[in-house]
């Protein structure tokens, strides 16, 4: 009866310690849980401080632009104008652009995005790009395509590839306050 009694309670420790045992490994799934939890927390938080400064800019030269021709101190039919609504195109696109960046990332994590892959020469779709960032120059900055002297095909998704080249000129003119080759 002892040993009946000493495997009884044998057994109940052994119980209690399982139990013990699956409830840490639970615990520890449930920590790794919130740590990955957490760290997606954080990266979102890092996305939306670096999606809104990206839109306060171009908002900001859309709001400046669209105020100064309603007080009326930038005429509607100054020789500016057509600088201006070249710039307000510009930076409408730019917004627009970043609004569908933010609306691809969001296909990327459901895993719907679909690349739209077409044969073409690369200098065309860099030749728009170049079109595109024209009102950027200024009077410091000239873009200039030199073609190397045979084609170059790529398969590309057009727009995509667009959006790419574009923020690659938006980039260099930003970081070349100079102007001229290489910076």
């Amino acid at each position: 009866r002892l040993l009946e009694g000493v495997a009884d309670l044998a057994g109940l420790a052994i119980g209690n310690a399982e139990r013990l045992r699956l409830e840490l490994a639970r615990t520890s799934e449930l920590q790794a849980h919130a740590d990955r939890m957490a760290e997606l927390e954080k990266v979102k938080s890092d996305f939306l401080k670096v999606a809104s400064h990206e839109l306060r800019g171009p908002l900001a030269i859309l709001k400046g632009y669209v105020s100064m021709l309603s007080d009326g101190s930038l005429p509607i039919d100054g020789p500016a104008t057509p600088k201006v609504y070249a710039v307000i195109t510009d930076k409408l696109q730019e917004v627009s652009e970043l609004v569908e960046q933010m609306l691809e990332t969001a296909r990327l994590e459901d895993s719907r995005l679909q690349l739209r892959l077409d044969r073409e020469d690369l200098l065309e779709v860099l030749q728009e790009a170049v079109e595109r960032g024209r009102p950027l120059e200024g009077d410091t900055h000239r873009i200039e395509v030199d073609p190397g002297p045979e084609p170059v095909t790529v398969d590309d998704d057009r727009r995509r590839m667009l959006t790419i080249l574009a923020n690659l000129l938006q980039n260099a003119i930003q970081d070349s306050p100079a102007g001229g080759p290489g910076g």
